[in-house]
């Protein structure tokens, strides 16, 4: 535990990092069910929700689930290590701790992003263009599986995504916990019209591409590619998306151009 504090104020001193360790800030959801006789456990390492920067947990989620080693899926037999230390919840919570704690790449980008919660004078050293804002919003909206009844299935996901397909030439992980924080906080309220417009063009983009007696593979990536297009071009995504940077620039460790 010395070490990993000694490098954790290491850390804070490379990137800006929150002085106090990770655990003060992520909590591990434990999620257990029955197997036979056995009770097994799996593990997911969340941005507390309960803490002065609640409200923002969403932009970490987004980076503890596609940017922390312990969450990629070569890491599997780990994470199984990990919770077969079940029904010791305090050491898996400590190895999850740790395997955060010691991930500097992980830890760079989840420091930079706190600082600037806790600094709003700090001015950003990246800066991202709306082209480059709206290609990654549109992203999220991921089509992934022809149905039986040759339907579309989509889904607008902090894994399942388009993002991991997209060839960005540079480093967009700023902006993509922003655009899964913005688009959620959308998809959270009472309607939104962007969920309403994206339904309406993948049912739209379907009915027409159906009728080109393609291939089923071939179909659904026809969909998928053109539901990114159109969602690029999108009002309401490029409303959503601006309105939240707007309200949020000052607490943002990017700036739009």
């Amino acid at each position: 535990m010395k070490l990993l504090f000694i490098y954790s104020f290491v850390l804070s001193l490379l990137f800006g990092a929150p002085t106090p360790p990770i655990e003060n800030y992520v909590t591990i959801r434990l999620f257990t069910y029955t197997k036979g006789v056995s009770i097994i456990a799996t593990a997911m390492p969340e941005f507390k929700q309960d803490g002065i920067y609640g409200k923002y947990h969403r932009r970490f989620d987004y980076l503890l689930v596609n940017n922390a080693r312990i969450n990629q899926p070569n890491n599997s037999k780990l994470r199984q290590e990990i919770w077969q230390l079940y029904p010791d919840t305090a050491a898996i919570e400590k190895q999850y701790h740790e395997e955060l704690g010691s991930d500097s790449f992980f830890m760079k980008y989840f420091n930079t992003t706190f600082s600037f919660l806790e600094n709003p004078e700090a001015v950003p050293k990246k800066s991202y263009s709306l082209d480059q804002i709206l290609s990654v919003g549109s992203k999220f909206f991921y089509c992934d599986k022809v149905n039986p009844d040759t339907s579309i299935q989509a889904h607008i996901c902090i894994g399942l995504n388009g993002v991991k397909e997209a060839q960005w030439g540079e480093d967009l992980t700023y902006l993509e916990a922003f655009c899964y924080e913005a688009i959620f906080d959308d998809l959270d309220r009472d309607s939104s019209a962007l969920c309403d417009e994206f339904v309406m063009e993948k049912r739209k983009s379907t009915l027409k591409n159906k009728a080109k007696n393609v291939s089923l593979d071939n179909y659904l990536e026809m969909v998928k590619h053109e539901l990114f297009e159109t969602m690029q071009q999108s009002t309401e995504l490029k409303q959503t998306l601006m309105s939240y940077y707007e309200a949020n620039k000052d607490n943002l460790a990017f700036s739009i151009d």
